[in-house]
């Protein structure tokens, strides 16, 4: 069975209950209206609509995304759906540079204006929906419509952009020469290997000293290829981390700056 779905015009309040099912009723919405009539407004834009001097239910304006009722975060705005198209399409025209999160909740906070949501909702908010469509880029999780994972990136004047073919093979290179194992080093990790061959020392204790060698020798490695790197670059351009997502159905890539 379909669920019930909001749409323009009246809604009454029996309509919205069952919208909402579970032990929603329409009496409880007529008797104590203010809760359910924020969590509509994250929904749409809406006025309520009298009948011989009783509300009675509403008139529904503006949907900004989901008609069904979802179980949203208690700090769900109208900006969490709107962020869901507008963050794909605002990517995507990006030609040169990179966007950003940031970058996106500026934007939106003036082509909706007239929601009068602050910046700070539209980055949280666009975050969220960022995380939902191409999940977050950590846990290989897979978002609605796309994966997304953490990739180097290169940023001038506050705009950043995915790697050339020269960059990335000289990235590849350096990071091989900073995060390889030293001879010292390998021979410590055969030796651990050949205790615990002959029964000398367990594979838990092993691999503890194992974890601590390659600790002690790549604790400065990031920093130190990060400005090997950067020394490669052109005046003004350094090293940053950004997020490249990838569409399920048409294998288009773009890329975001991490914010």
């Amino acid at each position: 069975m379909d669920k019930p779905t909001l749409h323009f015009g009246l809604m009454t309040y029996e309509e919205l209950a069952a919208w909402k099912g579970g032990r929603t009723t329409a009496n409880g919405i007529k008797t104590r209206p203010t809760k359910f009539l924020e969590e509509l407004s994250v929904y749409c834009e809406f006025d309520r609509v009298k009948e011989n001097g009783k509300y009675v239910g509403v008139n529904i304006k503006r949907i900004y995304g989901s008609t069904v009722y979802l179980t949203l975060s208690r700090k769900a705005s109208p900006a969490y759906f709107i962020m869901l198209d507008f963050l794909p399409v605002f990517f995507k025209e990006k030609q040169e540079h990179i966007g950003s999160i940031s970058e996106a909740a500026t934007v939106a906070e003036q082509k909706f204006e007239n929601l009068n949501l602050t910046w700070n909702t539209w980055r949280s908010q666009g975050a969220n929906a960022r995380n939902y469509l191409f999940g977050n880029g950590l846990d290989n999780k897979r978002g609605k419509i796309g994966t997304s994972e953490y990739v180097f990136c290169v940023s001038r004047g506050g705009k950043a952009r995915p790697f050339t073919e020269a960059e990335n093979k000289r990235c590849v290179e350096l990071l091989h020469k900073y995060y390889s194992r030293s001879d010292e080093n390998v021979k410590q990790q055969a030796l651990l290997d050949s205790l615990v061959k002959e029964g000398e020392m367990s594979a838990e204790a092993a691999k503890e000293k194992k974890e601590k060698l390659d600790k002690e020798e790549r604790k400065d490695n990031y920093e130190t290829f990060r400005r090997a790197f950067n020394g490669t670059l052109m005046n003004g351009e350094y090293l940053i981390r950004g997020i490249k997502c990838v569409e399920y159905e048409s294998g288009n890539a773009f890329f975001m700056e991490e914010d």
